[in-house]
């Protein structure tokens, strides 16, 4: 380890207290992702510049200065108090050459939460290619095409994303969280504490190397794997039915639909994040039968992933 801090001093010039938070960081990756992911941990850390600011101001002059390429970056004001990952890709003979930037909001401290939360998302980017003279890009689950420019990454033309691809980021961050200082509770607050409701979902060991491995790999052929007893999902909507406006046609086909599923349909609408608007409202659905399926679905992913903890067999 003392060698990999050293390689990284000289670098990128990191301070001490960077280092010494960097090894810190790479134990717990590797905790909890396992020893076949340390190479890659390493090399895309030793890959990607991280750096610390105070203001989206620095934070973008940072940007601008480190790519030197003639482009002017200008940082969200939604990273003032997080943190964000800059991805950059040079197209050579069709040959594709990235570069990665980390940059984490740092007031009195490290955030140490949001470096973790971030080196997912690298962690998670793919080799990416040339298709149809475009960019390919990958990152977890989602899947991104650029137009290319002077052979280098021009504008967004497509986006495939999975809102489920930021509660795995998520979730995977809150387990190195856990490993990093086990007195740190590290709770997922965004995307309407869905990635929170999924947490039990990742600390059932069987389905947690499937999600993680599918994540790393850029492959959802893991949901065929899952198999679990969905018979207690009806069990959960008897116990909420009297909460439920069952009157309305569109929850009574909602429920119904959810009590037929199987597991691997079950869990494949979630990672899907598209039945019934689970984050985005759908065209026509009144805002009060949106809210209320939003609510069932965070209920009933919680219960059945609290029955996953308990269970001897999670898949």
């Amino acid at each position: 380890m003392d060698t990999f801090l050293n390689e990284l001093k000289n670098k990128y010039n990191y301070d001490d207290e960077l280092l010494a938070t960097l090894g810190k960081v790479v134990m717990a990756f590797y905790e909890v992702l396992g020893e076949e992911y340390l190479p890659r941990i390493r090399q895309v850390i030793s890959d990607t510049y991280i750096f610390l600011y105070d203001s989206v101001d620095s934070a973008s002059k940072t940007l601008t200065d480190y790519y030197n390429n003639g482009k002017e970056y200008r940082v969200g004001a939604q990273a003032e108090s997080t943190g964000f990952t800059e991805d950059e890709y040079y197209v050579t003979d069709g040959r594709v050459d990235k570069q990665l930037v980390i940059g984490v909001s740092k007031k009195n401290n490290i955030n140490v939460q949001t470096l973790i939360h971030e080196l997912c998302h690298a962690l998670s980017t793919q080799d990416s290619i040339v298709m149809d003279g475009q960019l390919r890009t990958t990152s977890g689950f989602d899947i991104t095409d650029y137009e290319i420019n002077s052979n280098v990454k021009g504008m967004k033309t497509n986006n495939e994303g999975m809102l489920f691809n930021e509660i795995v980021t998520e979730n995977i961050a809150m387990q190195v969280m856990d490993s990093y200082d086990s007195s740190v509770t590290h709770v997922a607050e965004a995307y309407n504490r869905f990635a929170d409701s999924f947490r039990n979902f990742f600390r059932s060991s069987g389905i947690n190397s499937l999600v993680i491995n599918g994540y790393m790999n850029s492959n959802t052929n893991f949901i065929a794997s899952i198999n679990f007893d969905t018979s207690c999902i009806g069990a959960i909507i008897e116990q909420i039915k009297d909460k439920l406006s069952m009157d309305n046609p569109v929850i009574k086909d909602y429920v119904d639909n959810l009590v037929a599923m199987s597991s691997q349909d079950f869990f494949a609408s979630y990672v899907g994040c598209l039945n019934y608007g689970l984050f985005k409202h759908p065209e026509g659905m009144d805002g009060s039968t949106f809210r209320e399926i939003r609510n069932i679905n965070n209920h009933i992913v919680l219960k059945v992933g609290e029955m996953l903890m308990t269970s001897e067999k999670t898949y």
